[in-house]
């Protein structure tokens, strides 16, 4: 028997697959990770089954800076189109997603980093993938922009600060504002390392608050296997 192929887009050194790559090795899932960002070409998008699109410190508008993304775009659009793949969309994967089916993506009213309470509305809980998760669990944000729901998609999850947090379009594909992907031990060096105002304030958190209990980072794992293994292995 075959092993099941995943193909994961990535954006940036900075924002790495981290528990998606663990999922995948714990599952004996070929994880082919392809660097846009470093001219990696993407793959023939009828050969694509299973899709991750990671996040990525830049926003959706900057093209000019890069060109890649506009290419991003025009193949997710072909390969939603072709209606084969599985497709989850983290963060600025989601917000991709999100414009390809007809969203727009701007500032968010109220940017979150750290630990936000998601709550999984009526359409998550009959969701054969969300419905799977806690119908309320805490997740790690780190994002200024979001997405509107796009047309003839469900919204599948909310939170106090950014009301769009999930959404499902159609059978196949999905997207997450959160980063169920987030471990401690990233999220420690990206905290020493960003460039982001942390200042504690609204849906903001300093390293101190979303750093202080690593096990809600243990916690968020199971969220993160639970949300891939039903996406990607448990597909009716």
């Amino acid at each position: 028997m075959s092993r099941p192929v995943v193909h994961c887009i990535q954006h940036a050194e900075r924002v790495r697959p981290l528990t998606v790559a663990d999922w995948a090795a714990e599952r004996d899932v070929d994880f082919r990770v392809i660097r846009i960002d470093e001219g990696e070409e993407l793959p023939d998008p009828t050969e694509v089954e299973r899709l991750v699109v990671l996040g990525g410190g830049m926003n959706t508008d900057q093209s000019d800076e890069h060109p890649w993304i506009d290419l991003e775009r025009a193949w997710l659009r072909r390969a939603i189109e072709l209606d084969r793949a599985e497709v989850l969309g983290i963060c600025l994967g989601s917000q991709l997603l999100a414009e390809v089916l007809g969203g727009t993506v701007g500032r968010a009213e109220v940017p979150e980093i750290g630990w936000v309470r998601i709550e999984l509305t009526e359409a998550g809980l009959d969701d054969r993938v969300f419905g799977a998760l806690p119908p309320t669990f805490d997740a790690m944000q780190w994002h200024g922009d979001a997405w509107t729901l796009p047309p003839d998609a469900q919204l599948a999850a909310t939170s106090s600060g950014c009301s769009t947090q999930a959404f499902v379009h159609g059978a196949r594909v999905r997207a997450v504002q959160f980063h169920p992907e987030f471990t401690h031990a990233r999220s420690t060096q990206l905290a020493a390392t960003t460039t982001d105002d942390l200042t504690p304030r609204g849906c903001i958190q300093s390293p101190e608050q979303f750093l202080a209990d690593p096990a809600r980072f243990d916690a968020l794992r199971e969220v993160c296997l639970t949300l891939l293994d039903r996406a990607f292995l448990a597909v009716d």
